[in-house]
């Protein structure tokens, strides 16, 4: 259908024709998800053009013609990308398959966000592009916006790499691409068109872009000129879809025009209908006099987070950063721990805020952790580091079994870095163990498992603790058993910030609706409701989305991941009930603790072994057989252990190794004789199924 209405209009002369082969010396300009543009001259005489050779896909055609009729059904325009024609050619993969390319005007400025931070204010506070520049930018913008709509046309994909600059000229280009995806481009997207509504078919859907759509773009590229950097380009894309329906905004930068930042505050209105006209916007930037420019009330120079960022504001989180852990350190009188006594240091991990070193110390191999200070540091990732040493302080010595253990922390003197000194969990973090591991785990491995990361998580809550950041990641696994790690996210932490660590998928839903939402225990309820379910399937959850944002849309809509195939009912039931969407409705920890203790001495899982299974299977054993585990356990002290064949597997002690097998004392006991018979190998800190 596409062809064929391209095909009819070069017939009709209507679009002109070029013959591809008679471009040469091509040089890739850009590449995105459904087009190539290259630089290209033609042969004969020599013009420059831009060779923009769209994806052969029947939404991309749809696309083209509604771009090329368009582009045929206007008038030329000074600030709109001049379309000469199209040119064809065959796929040299698949001959079958024609791709179009559109013969388009060369700019030789690049795009507008290419220009912005390539001419952009440096670090001795100077600019090439003045403020007469930027308003005649923002004037060139707007009257090409205008010549679209004064012709029924709406752009639809206003962004800065829409834009393009030609010898200090502004061009608009890709008009009428309505169907691009939205993730793309968020911080340009009006937020009525970032909300799913409920239509009477009972389906959700956003608002179709219309003109005050393009009114609110154009408010997001003025400030973009303005500033002469990318809206939001420290935040998450992910989480800023609601924030921006929010109200959130950029701030206004130094020294900008106050008529110049009223317009264009007032076309990012989030309401439609309080958006100016084009008309309007055109008025108003052509009244301006550039060189009336003052300071903005807003511009705050005394905010180490502000736009203005002066140069030394990193020292000063550095500082404040030592301070803090100085002070906390006395307070708490954590252990400090020489520096020069760690050797054997190993980078394992490195992640938004933090690297972890796996290290030699005192005959012990431990985990150090230390807080990513460079240039990206910030007084978020401070807090969050501070936080997590002020929680593993407040623990002090009471220790849990499942709650990863802290010795104290080290202080690089070469550069002042702080380490905190962990317990080192030798495999890995949780989503590794069930990648590896989970073709051997029973349903007694998977209900062990999380009754673990439970009790952990109930120490904490009764400890004053809110984890915050609950995710496979951050629970590790040493020698089968589990331990809750990384419980310093600070509740000053938005949600975004858990988004960079890539793990939105255990995110509290409520931040997505409200990115200010106070978390608490009823969010960790929440993350380990995903944890569960991940136990039960053994692959992350939602690892068939294509995008972050779409994992955000789906599951702000009360949806979630399906339970697989033989979960037992009330494990199903049970994480169901912690990821509900209403936080009210979930449960708190002890309940979940009794639910999953439930499960687990439900009939099917009868042979768990008890104390009395234990003491059992201890009168069966020759004393003189055997070792005994004379180290420290959580219950069965006096278990005897060897190595052979099959496994019987005791709850509630530490692991320890055998080298002697038992002898099996014939007292007529017909479970002792199957146990015999079976050779079963006993082997701590596992569930145990012996019948």
């Amino acid at each position: 259908m596409s062809e064929s209405w391209i095909e009819i209009k070069i017939n009709e002369r209507k679009i002109t024709e070029y013959y591809f082969e008679e471009f040469e010396e091509f040089k890739m300009i850009s590449t995105e998800a459904f087009c190539r543009v290259y630089k290209a001259s033609q042969r004969n005489t020599k013009n420059i053009y831009a060779l923009k050779i769209i994806e052969n896909s029947a939404r991309i055609n749809k696309e083209l013609v509604n771009q090329l009729k368009h582009m045929i059904s206007i008038k030329s325009h000074k600030n709109i990308i001049e379309f000469y024609g199209i040119a064809k050619f065959k796929d040299q993969m698949d001959p079958s398959i024609i791709k179009y390319v559109l013969v388009l005007e060369y700019c030789d400025g690049g795009t507008l966000r290419d220009y912005l931070q390539n001419n952009a204010t440096n670090a001795t506070n100077t600019t090439k592009i003045e403020w007469e520049l930027k308003i005649q930018f923002a004037i060139q913008l707007v009257d090409a916006v205008k010549w679209l709509h004064d012709n029924d046309i709406i752009h639809g994909d206003l962004y800065s790499n829409s834009i393009l600059i030609h010898q200090d000229t502004l061009k608009l280009a890709d008009f009428g691409l309505l169907q691009r995806e939205i993730f793309g481009v968020i911080p340009y997207i009006d937020p009525q068109c970032l909300i799913l509504v409920e239509s009477q078919d009972g389906e959700s859907r956003r608002d179709k872009i219309n003109k005050t759509s393009d009114i609110y773009s154009v408010g997001v590229i003025l400030w973009e000129i303005s500033s002469e950097r990318p809206p939001f380009k420290d935040e998450d894309t992910a989480t800023l879809p609601f924030k921006i329906r929010n109200g959130l905004r950029e701030k206004p930068v130094a020294n900008t025009n106050h008529k110049y930042k009223t317009i264009y505050e007032q076309c990012w209105q989030g309401m439609q209908d309080k958006r100016p006209s084009i008309q309007e916007v055109a008025m108003v930037l052509k009244n301006i006099n550039a060189q009336d420019v003052a300071i903005d009330d807003n511009f705050d120079t005394n905010d180490i987070n502000s736009v203005g960022k002066f140069f030394d504001n990193k020292l000063l989180i550095h500082e404040y950063m030592e301070n803090d852990f100085d002070e906390l350190i006395k307070k708490h009188k954590i252990a400090k721990h020489d520096y020069y006594k760690f050797s054997k240091f190993v980078e394992i991990g490195r992640g938004a805020f933090a690297t972890v070193y796996k290290a030699r110390w005192k005959d012990l191999t431990i985990a150090l952790k230390s807080i990513n200070k460079n240039d990206n540091t910030n007084q978020t990732k401070v807090n969050g580091f501070l936080n997590e040493l002020q929680n593993l302080a407040k623990l002090g010595k009471h220790e849990h079994p499942n709650v990863i253990k802290f010795y104290g922390v080290t202080k690089n003197p070469t550069d002042d870095h702080y380490y905190l000194i962990l317990q080192f969990a030798v495999d890995g973090n949780l989503r590794a163990y069930l990648k590896k591991n989970f073709p051997e785990l029973r349903w007694l491995d998977k209900l062990r498992i999380a009754h673990e990361i439970a009790e952990g998580l109930s120490f904490l809550h009764d400890s004053g603790i809110l984890h915050r950041d609950l995710h496979s990641k951050n629970i590790l696994v040493h020698k089968r058993r589990i331990f809750i790690a990384d419980f310093g996210v600070s509740k000053h932490i938005d949600a975004d910030t858990i988004v960079k660590a890539g793990m939105i998928e255990f995110l509290e839903p409520q931040c997505f609706i409200n990115y200010k939402y106070p978390r608490d225990k009823r969010s960790d309820i929440y993350s380990f409701g995903v944890v569960l379910w991940e136990i039960s399937s053994g692959r992350p959850p939602f690892n068939h989305f294509d995008n972050i944002g779409a994992i955000i849309f789906h599951v702000s809509n009360g949806n979630r991941e399906t339970p697989v195939e033989n979960t037992p009912d009330d494990f199903v039931k049970l994480f169901q009930r912690c990821w509900d969407q209403d936080p009210a409705k979930r449960p708190e920890i002890k309940e979940v603790l009794e639910e999953l203790n439930k499960i687990r001495s439900n009939e099917k899982f009868s042979t768990v072994i008890t104390a009395e299974h234990a003491e059992e299977i201890i009168s069966w054993i020759d004393p003189s057989s055997s070792e005994k585990n004379s180290g420290p356990s959580f219950g069965f002290s006096d278990l005897y252990v060897h190595k052979n064949s099959k496994k019987v597997r005791i709850w509630g002690c530490f692991p320890y190794d055998y080298e002697k097998p038992i002898k099996i004392i014939d007292n007529g006991s017909q479970k002792a004789q199957k146990f015999k018979s079976e050779k079963f190998q006993i082997e701590d800190y596992e569930v145990f199924q012996y019948l």
